[in-house]
């Protein structure tokens, strides 16, 4: 299997290069400023979606954390994506679950963008990054069920 311990940074390096490399494409195409962010977050939205349903791997795929974590860098500032490595570090390092370590980071960074950032940098990016946070949980609810049922 391609999602296993082996290929994960392989998978991981190549899903998140994949959305960083489609995003700085339309940004470079999208002339119009005032286009610029909804361009970029349908984009990132789509790339969401195309990595969790994949057409090349027949409607399945995977859980779309590298692929947002893509998108972040080439949507947010710098001190957004690493504040979610360093969060998601904090909490790998005491849960030792990918999983939990990544939906906390991507609701963390999402809360944190609603208090603080905002006003500065706009609602759309709030709200993509609140969808995109919905996605992740949406998509995990197979290991948070498994988590749970194990007591």
């Amino acid at each position: 299997m391609l999602g296993s311990i082996k290929y994960f940074f392989v998978i991981f390096f190549i899903d998140a290069g994949k959305a960083v490399l489609t995003l700085w494409i339309v940004e470079y195409y999208v002339l119009n400023q005032s286009w610029r962010i909804p361009m970029l977050c349908a984009t990132a939205a789509l790339l969401l979606l195309g990595n969790g349903f994949s057409i090349f791997l027949r409607g399945k795929g995977g859980k779309s954390v590298a692929t947002l974590i893509g998108c972040i860098v080439v949507l947010f500032p710098w001190n957004i994506f690493v504040s979610m490595l360093i969060l998601w570090g904090i909490v790998f390092a005491l849960s030792r679950q990918v999983f939990i370590a990544s939906i906390i980071a991507s609701t963390g960074i999402t809360i944190g963008y609603w208090c603080l950032c905002v006003e500065q940098h706009g609602i759309l990016l709030g709200v993509f990054l609140s969808v995109a946070t919905a996605w992740l949980l949406w998509r995990h609810t197979s290991n948070i069920k498994k988590f749970f049922s194990k007591g």
